[in-house]
């Protein structure tokens, strides 16, 4: 009973004492927190954004101008004077004439140049009848050479019969057999003198009809130049523009007029800059017409920027709208990155203000200026490799007052 009572005694004398620590402690404790940090703002206004697990898509969108895939420029392959068959504007269908050049100097000239192959064609046919009477003429000498060697050939069938019976003298006898080796001799020459004059006679023969078709090869390309002086519709589409005025003179290689396949538009879209390393053939593009989503294909990318943006061209991949119009304005995404199952943050003004290397996370009262690494980046989010974990408070708005610290009190 008198322990107790002395326990009451010594806790009614430290009462007093153990309050006031409490509440020293509990006044300490804000000023030891505003000590803390470095710098203290107001709560209200500020954006805040929670990281999360999800994914992430590196996209750039724009509105794109639907053009013609094929518009070729007809050129005019000669010099003359145009005649224009199409009005600008109007369909036309595959070979249609759209334009005539009149060029009279070709057409004089393909007179001559015909007029020189027909004459190279008779000098052809005069050759062979030439080359038949030198071969004819030839045979001939052959022909008295072999009747010689024959005659030869019995007279000394002769002398042998003759000197065998002692009627011949053997001056005679070798004599006889001197003029049958001399007959046949010539007729040996004989055949091979027409061999050699049938081979002149060949290549002369070929040397003239070689001429004669290169001559017809002239009067072939000439041929061809003046079918190409009449322009024709190498598919069925639309006229564009006529760059030259009607029966005006043109020069060689000048552009006509173009022709505008309507039936294979495509998209043209200018993106920035920044995209010009990510931007390649092959990716996959959205292309929203008239509220409805459509898939399409990167086809080419300029190789140069120009005035700051680079230029591609989109096609789709199934079929084109049926009511979609030349020069129409489509929006347009091209899909450069995707990862799913990544930290993600709502895209902030620690991206440009901090270069992504840090952000301010809020833990309490308190924000703390946390170093981050950053991934792949799209224009709502970014995705966070280290620093931050999913459920994180993150600072989206700038920090009044441009702090020095690392630690914000939050007010």
């Amino acid at each position: 009973m008198l322990a107790t009572v002395s326990r009451l005694a010594r806790f009614k004398r430290w009462a007093p004492w153990l309050a006031a620590l409490l509440l020293v402690c509990a006044l300490a404790w804000p000023v030891l927190r505003w000590l803390r940090a470095e710098h203290s703002i107001s709560a209200a206004g500020l954006r805040f954004a929670v990281t999360q697990t999800g994914s992430i898509v590196r996209e750039a969108s724009d509105y794109a101008r639907a053009v013609a895939a094929r518009s070729p420029t007809l050129f005019a392959e000669s010099s003359g004077v145009v005649i224009f068959q199409a009005e600008a504007g109007s369909a036309v269908a595959a070979g249609a004439e759209l334009a005539t050049i009149s060029s009279p100097e070709l057409q004089s000239r393909l007179k001559q140049e015909q007029s020189t192959y027909e004459s190279l064609q008779a000098e052809v046919a005069s050759q062979r009848i030439a080359n038949e009477r030198a071969a004819l003429s030839k045979q001939r000498e052959l022909d008295a050479a072999q009747i010689a060697a024959t005659a030869a050939l019995r007279e000394w069938q002769r002398a042998e019969k003759a000197f065998a019976v002692q009627a011949m003298s053997a001056v005679d006898h070798l004599r006889a057999k001197d003029a049958l080796d001399a007959a046949q001799l010539s007729v040996d020459l004989a055949k091979k003198d027409l061999q050699l004059e049938r081979k002149s006679l060949a290549l002369e023969l070929q040397n003239r009809t070689s001429v004669a078709q290169r001559q017809r090869l002239i009067g072939e390309e000439l041929e061809r130049q003046i079918a190409a002086l009449t322009l024709r519709a190498p598919f069925a589409g639309v006229v564009g523009s006529r760059l030259v005025a009607d029966r005006s003179s043109v020069a060689a290689n000048t552009g006509v007029l173009t022709l505008v396949d309507l039936s294979g538009l495509e998209l043209e879209l200018r993106l920035a800059e920044i995209y010009a390393d990510a931007l390649t053939p092959g990716l996959t593009a959205t292309i929203t017409h008239q509220g409805q989503e459509f898939e399409g294909t990167v086809r080419t990318v300029s190789p140069e920027v120009s005035e700051g943006q680079i230029s591609a061209r989109v096609q789709f991949s199934g079929a084109v709208p049926a009511d979609l119009k030349q020069s129409q304005r489509l929006l347009t995404k091209i899909q450069f990155e995707r990862r799913d199952n990544t930290l993600t943050v709502a895209r902030g003004s620690f991206v440009d203000g901090e270069q992504g290397r840090f952000a301010w996370v809020q833990m309490g009262q308190e924000l703390v200026r946390t170093p981050i690494t950053l991934g792949l980046m799209a224009t709502d989010k970014v995705e966070v490799l280290q620093g931050l974990k999913a459920g994180q408070n993150v600072l989206l708005s700038d920090v009044p007052g441009r702090p020095t610290g690392n630690r914000i009190l939050l007010r």
